[in-house]
């Protein structure tokens, strides 16, 4: 890809696209309503709880959503999204059930490849993550749509094509891994 980039097969940038703020390509979790977008639907992020080996081995895992109180977890602090989505997923688990809580996603991502408790991780991040094992595998905490956009007039450019049309596949396959079950770690 980078040659494709490098070395442009005669196309230039359109003048007004050079000044515009609009140059790149952006993935987003619905789909885009402006009509001078073009999108590509890459499919649905999945997120599961996740939690490092020698986690699992110090302390076990929940065999249920209701055991979940009773380990470490790493979750929200504030955002007010995942604060519902908690209270929606787990009632019983309050704010205090959290040993680790803060609302970056790659904080808590590090948190759990710690082995500090367990916590959401994308399954395609969580399945090929060295040392981290699924928890309560048939349980996922959320999923969202995923789609790769870009403004309409930079498409016919090849070496924005070339990015855009890269990004793409790299996402779909990335969203695709996360389709497949990976077992839980013996208790």
């Amino acid at each position: 890809m980078a040659a494709s980039i490098a070395r442009p097969s005669g196309s230039q940038c359109p003048a007004n696209w050079r000044r515009s703020k609009g140059r790149s390509a952006a993935s987003r979790s619905s789909s885009p309503a402006q009509a001078a977008l073009v999108a590509k639907h890459l499919g649905m992020v999945r997120i599961g709880l996740f939690a490092h080996r020698d986690y699992a081995a110090r302390r076990g895992l929940p065999r249920t959503r209701e055991e979940l109180a009773g380990f470490a977890l790493i979750g929200p602090d504030r955002a007010p999204s995942d604060l519902r989505l908690v209270a929606a997923l787990a009632p019983a688990l309050s704010h205090q059930a959290f040993a680790l809580r803060t609302d970056s996603h790659p904080a808590q991502f590090a948190a759990v490849r710690a082995g500090l408790g367990i916590g959401p991780v994308h399954l395609a991040l969580g399945q090929r993550a060295p040392g981290l094992v699924r928890v309560l595998p048939g349980f996922l905490i959320h999923g969202f749509e995923t789609w790769i956009v870009m403004h309409e007039d930079p498409r016919r450019v090849a070496r924005i094509r070339a990015v855009f049309d890269h990004l793409a596949g790299d996402l779909a396959r990335y969203v695709a891994a996360g389709e497949e079950a990976r077992p839980a770690a013996p208790p």
